[in-house]
């Protein structure tokens, strides 16, 4: 992908850029010749369409070309200033009126050139700025060297199922008037809807290496594809997207299955692309490359998993504590000799909490994160935290370290005896406050239940199997107790123990506030109510 390619930008460094992540920002025009540009638009089109439209699906080539034409004219020679050996391929505008439907899902452009030798991408340039408000583009850094495929609309992609996952690790990209967005045609990309009540406008200008031949492959019928030679004008005249083209040369004929990747393999390939996003280069031994230049995944990457134990890890800006409770974990699980896989949830942190995780997930293989784009909160964390693992057994371990992994050894004793444990903290290390809180709480689930409880919300050891029968569907913090009650309520044989806590060493909690307490209480209400506990 990235070998023995005629360069296209002028600047060695972009160039670099472009070949490690997919993707570049540049300053290609003023602001002012970005609004003018507009003017074209608006012209053809004095009312906007709604939702999500491209120019590109007109079939007037008359207003295309004089698209093309105005757009090229402003466009000629900012251009030529940053790439070099490059073709023209044609320009539309893209339009984004507020509302849902103006999302655009994950998705790669097609395949047009030989790209194991040449270049092809889109110079994106919005008019009046693009950002997270109006639906600026989302893009997966280094995701151009996944997948070694073709793509069009109707041929299936090898990522299919797995588009959330994907597009919750995506980063937001804000591209200011003038700027261009220069997106590598295999780079995985999306944008949300728009929220603002402008539209949002954005010119998209294709290029590709200038000695690269255009090619189209269209899915007719299911394992088979047609390849044709297209001429230059090709993304001019073809408007009939998903439909067999009327116009180019008919190379042949495949057979052409498309691989299905797995969850394993879709998360290899994310975690790669967090180490790019952290500075390592593709094709080095951190990011290893097949003889194509694709991402190599490793050949047991589907081997079943013979781990019984998860922990369970949420953080939320605990960038200090969660280096250190993860050693301790890897530490007292190694001396028990546990096959011990960790899973960190990363709830939207704004320190540097991925950047420690990716890291600990580089040292060690046995460590998986997952990412939220933005603070869920406890309650929908604590959910992922139960119910994402599927070993035999799971233990919670919060983010902030006071509940040290020490207490590892004792939970595991205890497993033959019992299908849920809570550990309680026999000296509790928080505030004052927060200790009237916990206990007001705890009495209060005890008295209104029935189920006498000393600190619901401790850590939790349990049988994934417990799940069978058990649904969550609280997402505020009440979401733990609502775990024990539910245990208690189907027969599970449940015990509270005590373990160690320490006083948090980093950063500052959110349980003791009433923001969270509030929701909380809410919810233990509505749950005793609807089971009819009190």
């Amino acid at each position: 992908m990235i070998f023995n390619k005629p360069h296209i930008f002028q600047d060695p460094k972009q160039q670099a850029e472009f070949d490690k992540n997919g993707y570049v920002v540049i300053d290609l025009i003023s602001e002012d010749k970005a609004r003018t540009i507009a003017d074209i638009f608006y012209k053809h089109y004095p009312a906007v369409p709604s939702g999500f439209y491209a120019v590109a699906f007109n079939s007037n080539d008359n207003i295309k070309n004089e698209i093309f034409a105005y757009t090229d004219a402003v466009l000629n020679q900012p251009l030529h200033s940053y790439f070099k050996d490059f073709k023209k391929l044609g320009s539309t505008f893209l339009s984004k009126t507020k509302g849902e439907d103006g999302k655009v899902g994950v998705h790669q452009d097609w395949y047009v050139v030989d790209e194991t030798k040449y270049y092809s991408a889109t110079v994106w340039i919005p008019t009046e700025g693009a950002d997270e408000q109006n639906g600026t583009l989302k893009v997966l850094p280094g995701s151009h060297l996944f997948f070694d495929t073709y793509r069009s609309n109707h041929i299936p992609v090898p990522y299919s199922g797995y588009e959330t996952i994907i597009w919750d690790n995506m980063i937001t990209v804000p591209v200011k008037a003038g700027q261009a967005f220069v997106l590598n045609h295999a780079v995985l990309h999306a944008s949300a809807p728009n929220y603002a009540e402008k539209e949002r406008l954005v010119i998209a200008y294709g290029i590709a290496s200038a000695e690269a031949s255009l090619h189209f492959y269209h899915q007719h019928t299911l394992g088979r594809v047609e390849h044709y030679l297209m001429p230059p004008d090709f993304f001019q005249k073809y408007y009939t997207i998903g439909q067999r083209p009327q116009f180019g040369q008919l190379l042949e004929e495949l057979e052409y299955e498309v691989p299905a990747c797995s969850l394993a393999e879709i998360t290899y390939l994310i975690r790669q692309s967090k180490k790019i996003s952290l500075g390592f280069e593709p094709g080095s031994p951190e990011i290893p490359l097949n003889d194509k230049g694709y991402l190599a995944i490793p050949e047991n990457i589907n081997e079943p998993r013979k781990k019984w134990l998860t922990v369970s890890i949420p953080a939320y800006n605990d960038e200090q504590s969660l280096l250190k409770l993860v050693e301790e974990t890897q530490t007292v699980c190694d001396r028990l000799d546990i096959d011990v896989q960790i899973l960190i949830i990363n709830d939207g942190s704004t320190d540097n909490t991925e950047n420690t995780a990716i890291h600990l997930s580089d040292k060690y293989k046995n460590v998986e994160v997952l990412k939220h784009d933005r603070n869920f909160g406890f309650g929908p964390t604590l959910k992922e935290v139960f119910t994402f693992p599927k070993t035999e057994w799971v233990l919670f371990l919060p983010g902030d370290n006071q509940f040290p992994a020490s207490n590892i050894e004792l939970l595991l004793s205890l497993r033959k005896n019992y299908d849920f444990i809570l550990g309680k903290r026999k000296i509790r290390r928080d505030s004052i406050l927060r200790l009237f809180y916990a206990g007001f709480y705890n009495r209060l689930v005890s008295w209104l239940s029935g189920y006498k409880v000393e600190d619901v919300n401790g850590i939790a050891f349990f049988k994934s199997a417990v799940f069978e029968k058990i649904q969550l569907r609280t997402v505020s913090s009440f979401i733990h107790a609502e775990f024990f009650l539910e245990a208690k309520r189907h027969g599970y044989n449940v015990a509270e123990i005590d373990v160690v806590h320490k006083e948090r060493e980093f950063g500052k909690g959110s349980g003791g506030k009433w923001s969270v307490i509030i929701p909380s209480v809410i919810d233990l209400l509505r749950y005793l109510l609807k089971h009819r506990l009190f």
